[in-house]
């Protein structure tokens, strides 16, 4: 019995599955008195465990890291934070690549959203 690998045997290539978050939409409540308002954001790739991150993107400041609530890999809702006033901005996922040897971010695409 020889000890090199058969050449008839099938090989297999190895790949990883695509990661890249992606957001379809967004949609929103206002709870009375304008007390709080929260964000739904409906996409795919969204993980837990610190693995997806949340950016609200402002033209004066940027709030990176928000704490969001899970629902599925298809939607996570957020609340907006106080300090942030009426204006135009862009929500943002970024996903930590643990898979390379330096983790890097792998980014969604941006949604506007608009804050009255």
């Amino acid at each position: 019995m020889s000890l090199k690998a058969n050449p008839d045997c099938k090989r297999y290539s190895v790949y990883y599955p695509n990661t890249i978050p992606i957001i379809y939409s967004l949609s929103d409540t206002t709870f009375p008195h304008n007390t709080y308002h929260v964000v739904y954001v409906y996409g795919d790739n969204f993980y837990p465990n610190k693995v997806t991150k949340l950016d609200f993107i402002g033209p004066n400041k940027t709030f990176e890291d928000v704490k969001y609530v899970l629902f599925t890999n298809k939607c996570i809702s957020f609340i907006i934070p106080n300090d942030a006033f009426s204006s135009t901005y862009s929500v943002r996922i970024k996903n930590v690549d643990y898979r390379q040897t330096i983790p890097a971010y792998q980014y969604s695409n941006l949604v506007t959203y608009t804050l009255t």
